[in-house]
């Protein structure tokens, strides 16, 4: 079953010639009610569809901080958005109302934080593509008349890189003062360089173009390329038609194999530095020969006060523990399918090191975030094991003959874990 087909997991959003593709595409409802507080969302929207429906008007929601992303998939998998550190996952704390769902019985039911089906909407908020097809989500809007958005580039070199990690640290730890304000900071290697350069993507809610948790961002340390001191206001609609044509046909992002894996790293300074060196110096001495190979970590601080809000309401099955971390997105696309062996190779043997180095120094977090997480790692298994139990009940309550397991076998699985 296939929402928006973003993650690169073996049959998450494919099926070899054994099985038959069911697209959610024509799933494309868009709805806003008339006190503006829900908007309904078919599941085979993604979210640019969202975001530039919502155009004209002063109402958001809790989606991906990357458009082109399904909606289905992110709010199964938790969702982190632009929104989260003020109001958790796209799919906590009531920011997703009703799930509409179709039953491995053939069943069609709506479930709530408070109908017959509060146990199958608790499970939802985290549980994957175990437990039914989801075709609506009805969510909660967010009153957000003016929002800010820049992307500042900071070039390479150590001095840089030094600022930015420090950045980066301070910002995971302080953050939460202003919960407002998210950022993406992106480490991506330049081949010509056969070094990484620095960026971020920084998000406010309101109207202020120069908020204090940014200062050093855009300025007071690290100097933008473009010497930029300001964001600028834009809405998702209008940052989604930015983005867009580069994973269309043609597009710089178009047609590439893709991969992901997560490193979840507690707020240590040392610790990132051991995934920036390690990451980079194995991309220098094991990639060199793949053409067309594109790779990065997208660091993704996530303050306690994110975790907090999505512990709120009637709490969530990943059910993390309230402390600042990282979630360190390693991502690679290359083109020719004869490097596969040779990305899965490089995968294994940084992340063994990486791992190691971490482990020394009691770094690594215990919690893998479903969809940054790549093929093979622990996700169900590092949510608290009373959840995993009560998951793995509801899952057998709700599909006691597996189908959504084992005739749809694609991602990670509940009954796996």
């Amino acid at each position: 079953m296939r929402g928006g087909g973003h993650m690169p997991i073996d049959d998450a959003a494919n099926i070899n010639s054994t099985g038959v593709l069911i697209s959610s595409t024509n799933l494309n409802l868009l709805k806003l009610s008339d006190d503006h507080q829900t908007l309904s969302i078919g599941a085979g929207n993604r979210w640019d569809d969202v975001y530039e429906y919502l155009d004209g008007t002063v109402w958001t929601v809790a989606g991906a901080r990357q458009s082109t992303v399904g909606v289905a998939g992110y709010l199964l998998g938790g969702g982190m958005s632009f929104y989260s550190y003020e109001y958790g996952f796209g799919s906590t704390n009531g920011n997703v109302r009703a799930f509409e769902c179709v039953l491995a019985n053939g069943g069609i039911v709506t479930a709530t934080a408070t109908n017959d089906y509060s146990d199958l909407f608790w499970a939802l908020q985290g549980g994957g593509n175990s437990l039914c097809i989801v075709t609506r989500f009805d969510m909660k809007t967010i009153y957000a008349p003016a929002t800010m958005l820049g992307s500042p580039f900071y070039g390479s070199g150590e001095e840089t890189m030094e600022k930015w990690i420090d950045g980066v640290y301070e910002y995971v730890m302080e953050g939460g003062s202003d919960p407002k304000g998210t950022m993406i900071p992106v480490a991506r290697f330049n081949p010509d360089l056969q070094a990484p350069e620095y960026s971020a993507t920084l998000f406010y809610n309101g109207n202020n173009t120069r908020p204090a948790l940014f200062n050093d961002w855009l300025g007071d340390s690290l100097v933008p390329a473009d010497n930029s001191s300001s964001l600028m206001p834009i809405t998702l609609g209008q940052y989604s038609k930015l983005v867009r044509p580069a994973f269309e046909k043609g597009g710089e992002s178009y047609g590439y194999r893709q991969s992901f894996h997560l490193v979840p790293i507690k707020a240590n300074k040392e610790a990132l530095h051991i995934v920036h060196d390690t990451y980079f110096d194995g991309v220098r001495s094991m990639l060199s020969n793949v053409t067309d190979v594109v790779t990065g970590i997208a660091w993704n601080p996530v303050t306690a006060e994110f975790l907090a809000a999505s512990n709120k309401g009637i709490g969530c099955p990943q059910g993390p523990e309230e402390l600042p971390v990282f979630w360190a997105e390693q991502t690679l696309a290359w083109m020719d399918a004869e490097d596969d062996a040779i990305i899965e190779t490089f995968i294994k043997t940084v992340n063994e090191n990486i791992t190691a180095q971490l482990e020394a120094i009691d770094a690594l977090s215990g919690f893998y975030y479903l969809n940054d997480a790549g093929t093979g790692q622990p996700v169900f298994e590092t949510y608290p094991p009373e959840n995993l139990e009560r998951l793995k009940e509801i899952r057998c309550k709700y599909d006691p003959d597996m189908v959504f397991t084992e005739l749809m076998p694609g991602g990670f699985k509940i009954a796996h874990a």
